[in-house]
């Protein structure tokens, strides 16, 4: 039995791309000073997530900058809704990727479905691998990519496992990595000889038990149902970071409200929330965050637009004249219970 990883192919930089599809085969990134999503031909220059946007266009001078502004939640959830359509279990691993059990349906016919309906419908290009185990369906996605599908027969795999370096398997950290290094392990190979004792000693019981598996193939080949949703955010990076009272005022303002919109549509509108999050990011890279417990828990959205304001308006931000990059609203749930549509992981 098969199961499917799909990953939507530079998603921030792809939903922008829907209202400019002109731009298409140049080079973009969306960017404010930092790279979030940079397409394909931007990386072949050497443009990469995370990089500071003046690197960025150094490497690449014809390099298309587009700030952020489209609905990244609302595309994220539109392509969880899509894989649900393909099958009997979906695991989100963030907003545009998940594993995808198609139950007993025809695995390769129905990543070909997937990645047809999601260029169809959303403008949204969709790598899909397909393989036994988790493992090896995220290691087919990414190498099928962009924009591919590959398929890991119980032929090739076996070959394959005896290729993979330890920097191959998904979810070991650089860390892990170099605690296995110097136990002389860079090859999963190279694991030949250990038994849990010995490797617990080198990473841990967890990670031994994990890295054991993926030697020996009984790795982890199950779809499992995430539980429900315990907290509604919202943020929104500010196109130019200002320190103007007024300018992170609205800029909080439109960060409350859409929370306040998700708040309304999580749980069929049963939700309810018990405890606020607020977080300002400034230009700086710097952080300040507070929280509050309300006395009663609510969805009433003008109890809580209240409350996120005189947080906000509490906070110090007014008088530290740093330019404010990023602001984040989080509510906790109380009291709900999931439904599969709910398990779509938020964008912060």
């Amino acid at each position: 039995m098969s199961l499917l990883h799909a990953d939507a192919d530079c998603f921030f930089a792809s939903v922008e791309l829907q209202r400019r599809p002109e731009l298409a085969d140049r080079p973009v990134a969306v960017a404010t000073h930092i790279v979030m999503s940079a397409t394909y031909p931007a990386r072949a220059r050497g443009v990469r997530g995370a990089m500071p946007l003046r690197q960025a266009l150094k490497l690449c001078p014809e390099l298309v900058v587009l700030p952020p502004q489209a609905d990244y939640q609302s595309a994220g959830e539109a392509l969880m809704g899509l894989f649900w359509r393909f099958a009997v279990q979906v695991e989100p691993g963030s907003m545009e990727e998940a594993f995808i059990d198609p139950g007993d349906a025809d695995p390769v016919a129905t990543a070909a479905a997937i990645r047809a309906a999601a260029r169809d419908e959303l403008g949204l290009p969709v790598t899909v691998g397909v393989a036994r185990t988790k493992l090896l369906a995220k290691l087919a996605s990414r190498r099928a990519k962009p924009d591919g599908l590959l398929v890991i027969t119980g032929t090739e795999e076996a070959r394959l496992r005896a290729t993979l370096t330890i920097d191959d398997l998904w979810g070991v950290g650089p860390t892990t990595a170099n605690r296995l290094a110097d136990a002389g392990v860079t090859r999963l190979t190279e694991l030949e000889g250990y038994d849990e004792a010995r490797l617990r000693s080198v990473v841990g019981t967890a990670m031994a038990r994990r890295l054991l598996s993926i030697r020996d193939g009984t790795d982890d080949a199950t779809v499992r149902q995430l539980g429900p949703r315990r907290t509604v955010s919202a943020s929104r990076t500010a196109m130019r970071p200002s320190s103007r009272w007024a300018d992170i005022q609205a800029h909080a303002d439109g960060v409350i409200d859409l929370a306040l919109q998700r708040l309304a549509e999580s749980h069929d509108g049963q939700a309810v929330t018990h405890r606020i999050d607020v977080q300002v990011t400034y230009a700086d890279r710097g952080q300040w965050s507070t929280e509050r417990r309300l006395p009663t828990a609510t969805r009433d959205r003008n109890v809580l637009r209240r409350h996120c304001r005189e947080m906000i308006t509490s906070s110090g931000v007014q008088a530290a004249d740093r330019p404010v990059l990023l602001i984040m609203v989080a509510f906790r749930l109380t009291g709900v219970s999931g439904s599969r549509q709910q398990n779509a992981l938020p964008l912060f």
